[in-house]
């Protein structure tokens, strides 16, 4: 299972892939309204990810992969 914590969060945020997790897995983070604010190629099944300077609201994290395609929303809190 794919697992996102802390959320809400403040800052960061660790993601562990779990099972999901290929070398060929991108992690995107969109606002609300689809403008994409960070995308990065997962180097690892579990990694910490900086949002201090996202804006406190809601996002959605889109994992792709070979078969993978999952989103998650995380709500950011400052």
């Amino acid at each position: 299972e794919l697992n996102i914590y802390p959320v809400p969060t403040g800052e960061n945020i660790t993601i562990n892939t779990g099972d999901w997790f290929d070398d060929k897995m991108t992690l995107t983070i969109y606002s609300m309204t689809g403008q994409v604010l960070l995308q990065k190629l997962m180097t690892d099944q579990t990694e910490v990810v900086s949002l201090k300077n996202f804006e406190s609201r809601f996002y959605h994290v889109q994992f792709t992969g070979d078969d993978t395609n999952i989103v998650k929303r995380i709500e950011v809190i400052k």
